[in-house]
């Protein structure tokens, strides 16, 4: 696939990172005050933050993945390709491109539940240098006119997140996911 990385890699950390439709065990982290580890796989950990009955869902994931910042990148920013390696992605691409490294995209998530509606959400998405070497990509909900707002679905009344993408001198990277969504 052009400018993505190995299927492997991708499949794992979107799954992992998806795991809030099916409830997993909870492991003590200690990496983070309030954040307990739910998943390690493949490389891929992933923790939440808060409690059961919560409308706020919060995760963290993290990774090192063989890829320079550019390949990363590509991926990350690549919304015409998001559902090819996100879990439950049943449509997104870019509504508007903002500038160089800012854009917003749809995207809308599947419900594994016949009798429960998708979610979807209009993001703001932009990627930046932090200062240290990495890339911070922020997203959250914004409005748009071009917004396809399909009735099919709920929108997600707030979601917010972000990416680091770290390079590592060995060629990989630490990449650090992390999302904030009321799923309404």
């Amino acid at each position: 696939m052009r400018g993505t990385l190995p299927t492997s890699w991708a499949l794992a950390f979107a799954v992992a990172l998806t795991s809030w439709w099916s409830p997993v065990d909870g492991v003590a982290s200690g990496d983070a005050p309030g954040w307990e580890r739910i998943r390690h796989e493949q490389g891929v950990r992933v923790w939440r933050h808060g409690s059961e009955g919560d409308a706020l869902v919060r995760f963290r994931g993290k990774a090192v993945v063989q890829a320079s910042l550019a390949k990363v990148l590509a991926v990350i920013s690549g919304s015409d390709r998001l559902c090819e390696w996100r879990a439950n992605c049943v449509r997104a691409f870019r509504i508007d491109r903002l500038g160089e490294a800012r854009q917003v995209v749809y995207y809308r998530v599947g419900s594994p539940v016949p009798f429960v509606k998708d979610r979807d959400a209009v993001v703001d998405a932009r990627c930046e240098g932090d200062g240290h070497g990495g890339v911070r990509c922020p997203f959250r909900e914004t409005k748009h006119a071009r917004d396809p707002a399909p009735k099919d679905a709920v929108r997600m009344p707030s979601i917010s997140g972000y990416w680091q993408v770290d390079p590592k001198g060995d060629g990989s990277c630490e990449v650090t996911y992390e999302l904030s969504a009321d799923p309404g």
